[in-house]
């Protein structure tokens, strides 16, 4: 068993009183090997299925499921990369699509974040962690009420060798207070909803005004699919939901890894 399996089956056993059920896994084992079968694609849209239906029930039936991906190869960096946020993308399909009660998603979204929040300390990497590591700011603009994709985006930054933070709702007072205290190199706005457009294009112009266009922006989020607007008006640099890409696009040079403990900086 690699050592990444071996801490993280520790970490989940520490948490949990019971176990779930060993039929019900190995059940849900033979099915993700039928479906195999199948394709790479069916495969993962099964496990998939499985992970949200995990979500969907008790703590522990959550850190038993996501154990037996890790048992079955999948890396922690896949788990943080693609299953948890197709996870959480998948949950609010269901919810647009009357397959799941606004209760249920938010139950599923709060062990979701609680899982993400438990085991990060092993998507981080283990290596020293250099002072002078490039800082990054995520803003939540006020009005968006989404903050798991930010603290996902969060992650990946960190993971790449970046000192990130996360703004939620601050308002220009705030944000002219927080651009003073740090010397960010990128800021990031996380957009999850376009009729939020008015809040948004404000916190931009603010953000621009404050720094006076020094430092590049960006818009990242579950919306970008359906901006059109060319950048120029947007009044951004980039738009993307990939942080290697967006530090490359920039040239920001961060450490090629940390050792960050698993407290989310949120601010």
């Amino acid at each position: 068993m690699r050592s990444e399996e071996k801490m993280f089956h520790h970490s989940a056993r520490k948490e949990r009183n019971t176990l779930f059920p060993m039929a019900l896994v190995d059940k849900a084992l033979e099915e993700l090997t039928f479906r195999a079968k199948a394709g790479a694609i069916k495969l993962r849209q099964a496990e998939l299925q499985l992970l949200c239906s995990s979500l969907l029930e008790t703590k522990e039936q959550c850190y038993e499921i996501v154990a037996l991906l890790v048992k079955k190869g999948i890396s922690i960096k896949d788990l943080f990369e693609t299953y948890f946020p197709e996870s959480a993308k998948l949950l609010g399909e269901k919810w647009l699509e009357d397959k799941l009660t606004f209760a249920e998603v938010t139950v599923a979204m709060t062990q979701l974040q609680q899982i993400t929040r438990e085991y990060e300390s092993l998507y981080y990497k283990n290596e020293d962690f250099e002072k002078k590591t490039p800082e990054i700011l995520i803003v939540v603009p006020p009005g968006e009420s989404h903050s798991y994709g930010p603290q996902m985006a969060m992650r990946k930054f960190k993971n790449l060798g970046t000192n990130t933070y996360v703004a939620i709702g601050h308002d220009v007072i705030e944000l002219n207070k927080l651009l003073k205290l740090h010397n960010f190199k990128l800021i990031g706005f996380s957009i999850a909803d376009l009729a939020n457009e008015k809040h948004y294009r404000n916190c931009i112009g603010s953000v621009k005004s404050i720094t006076k266009s020094k430092i590049p922006l960006m818009i990242g989020g579950s919306a970008i699919e359906s901006i059109n607007q060319p950048l120029k008006d947007i009044g951004v640099d980039l738009i993307t939901n990939n942080p290697k890409y967006a530090l490359d696009y920039f040239g920001i040079r961060a450490s090629k890894e940390n050792n960050f403990d698993s407290q989310l900086t949120i601010i």
